[in-house]
């Protein structure tokens, strides 16, 4: 007989939805591609634990990524409502390319699996950008003269910082890929030079 459905379950599910509908709705991933990363969340926060043995801590450890998950897409939501209330155009366009960015680089952890600095990047980067970008647009929108000098000081060094900050994590998630890419270049070139130098004697004139 199977037991009653615990608490945890029911959470897990709700989180499992949400990640789904914000999967789809928010960072325009397919709901195909969308479902099984859902019942991938599902599984980490409740059948894994279920199964806790002597992998307690690689089983947290994924359970973190994924909560890390969850929390920076709702961040990213929580940016695309504020970028429409900055009143510079050129400072929404630079925060709205921040943002595309910043869904670019989840995309691709969630596609690549490999969730492992998710929580770096949502504790260190995101979230201080999007708790600097709560202060920037309440001030700006409340036309505060004293604080001319910080909202300057923003959109010129600190946007251009989290600018630079993001393309950087980009580009280092795809560092491994690139040492594939070097590896299996030299493989097939090896490849290709014993199939030169070795010819069968049966296709020799």
């Amino acid at each position: 007989m199977a037991g009653r459905p615990r608490q945890g379950d029911f959470l897990a599910g709700g989180a499992a939805a949400a990640t789904l509908l914000m999967l789809v709705f928010l960072l325009g991933v397919t709901p195909w591609a969308a479902i099984p990363l859902a019942i991938s969340t599902y599984v980490a926060l409740v059948l894994l634990p279920k199964r806790r043995t002597r992998h307690d801590e690689t089983i947290d450890a994924v359970r973190r990524q994924h909560l890390a998950y969850q929390a920076a897409v709702a961040k990213t939501a929580a940016i695309r409502v504020l970028v429409p209330r900055i009143g510079k155009p050129a400072v929404r366009e630079q925060v709205g390319n921040i943002l595309n960015r910043t869904i670019r680089v989840l995309v691709v952890m969630r596609e690549d699996r490999n969730l492992a600095a998710l929580p770096l990047f949502d504790q260190k980067l995101l979230e201080p950008f999007h708790s600097l970008l709560i202060e920037y647009v309440r001030l700006s929108d409340r036309g505060i003269r004293s604080a001319d000098g910080l909202l300057e000081k923003i959109e010129t060094r600190d946007l251009p910082m989290v600018e630079q900050a993001v393309d950087a994590f980009y580009e280092q998630l795809h560092r491994p890929h690139l040492v594939d890419l070097a590896t299996l270049g030299e493989v097939l070139e090896f490849n290709l030079e014993s199939i030169a130098t070795t010819t069968p004697r049966r296709f020799t004139p």
